[in-house]
């Protein structure tokens, strides 16, 4: 099982913020290298921020032709039978019966960057997403989320730490794409670039780019009942970076049974697997 995803009022105290934006949008310089591209995404949603209250519908992607990607990936596989079915509920909503599983079915999910939507302010919708999973029994749980800091609860810090983190990841994009090429631009600005805003610009429940550190994750798998399996992968990473990854800045290691990707030092991402 693969999950896929397919407004508050708020109103800041400003006057620290006029700061913040001088001094980031002065490094905002028509040079365009990796720090000037992501400050200008930061520059311009505190402007944003601070001309209105940040209240405003939150907007979701719509479901996408991943049939033909799924059964492509099937097929490099060998398996000649790939029984797609998309479940349209929030993860929120979802019940075991909406999935179609049968009871002797062996059950193994792959979570990409689709649970920390689901960490609110009230801790409670994570909880029970984690405990519908749960129910499932899943065989192995692959857990993929980014490593940082985006959900604290001062605003401050959690600009601080995104400045930092899509500072590191423009820098990637740098070493891995050309500097003017569509394709760049297109993943700075729809897809980075939202992020940002969303980080950035909102609070309440608009706000769902709430990105955590990967001891949090842990101890949230920890105490929903699930089990570490050790990932164990950290050497075939490597061998795989070597073979595929234009750049060389790019770290691997294994932290506390969680398979760690950074940039120059800068954890990035992380991958864990769980068991019940």
């Amino acid at each position: 099982m693969e999950m896929d995803k397919f407004s508050s009022s708020y109103q800041p105290s400003w006057p620290p913020a006029q700061a913040t934006v001088d001094v980031v949008g002065s490094v905002e310089t028509p040079a365009r290298r990796a720090f000037q591209r992501v400050a200008s995404f930061f520059v311009q949603e505190l402007l944003d921020r601070r001309a209105s209250t940040g209240a405003g519908p939150c907007e979701h992607g719509v479901l996408h032709p991943a049939v033909v990607v799924r059964e492509a990936y099937a097929e490099g596989l060998g398996m000649m039978y790939l029984e797609f079915r998309a479940v349209d509920r929030s993860l929120e909503s979802l019940h075991i019966e909406d999935l179609g599983i049968d009871a002797d079915e062996a059950v193994a999910i792959n979570s990409v960057l689709e649970l920390h939507p689901v960490v609110k302010e009230n801790r409670g919708a994570l909880n029970s997403v984690l405990q519908t999973i749960r129910m499932l029994s899943p065989r192995a749980f692959v857990l993929v989320e980014q490593d940082a800091g985006h959900n604290g609860p001062f605003f401050l810090g959690r600009f601080m730490e995104a400045l930092q983190y899509y500072a590191a990841l423009f820098d990637a994009l740098d070493a891995e794409l050309p500097r003017y090429g569509a394709r760049r631009a297109r993943v700075e600005q729809f897809h980075f670039g939202t992020e940002i805003r969303n980080v950035v610009g909102w609070e309440g429940a608009a706000r769902v780019e709430r990105h955590e550190r990967a001891d949090q994750w842990r101890r949230r798998m920890s105490r929903a009942g699930f089990q570490s399996v050790p990932t164990k992968m950290a050497a075939k990473a490597r061998e795989w970076l070597v073979e595929n990854a234009g750049g060389d800045g790019y770290t691997v290691a294994e932290e506390k049974g969680c398979l760690v990707l950074g940039w120059k030092g800068k954890p990035v991402i992380a991958a864990s697997c769980w068991k019940c």
